[in-house]
């Protein structure tokens, strides 16, 4: 699978993910926007991997990996 990766050259933060096989989706992290508060997420992905002291104190759905063979979380707006 083809991967491409978007860094920041200055410091070399990770800013972005795409995958051949998912064409359809791009992956930004939300931490890198200007106001990364005015970005509500939908749902929490690869808890699989995720540490055992951080705790998600909300509803969202948490999907062991990503979206792929899943789907996407329905939205509102």
């Amino acid at each position: 699978m083809e991967v491409r990766r978007g860094f920041y050259g200055n410091c070399g933060t990770t800013l972005s993910f795409a995958s051949d096989a998912h064409p359809e989706e791009l992956d930004i992290a939300a931490a890198t926007l200007d106001e990364p508060a005015l970005v509500a997420p939908d749902d929490h992905l690869w808890i699989g991997s995720k540490l055992p002291w951080i705790e998600l104190d909300d509803d969202l759905p948490r999907l062991e990996r990503g979206h792929w063979g899943v789907g996407y979380p329905q939205r509102d707006d």
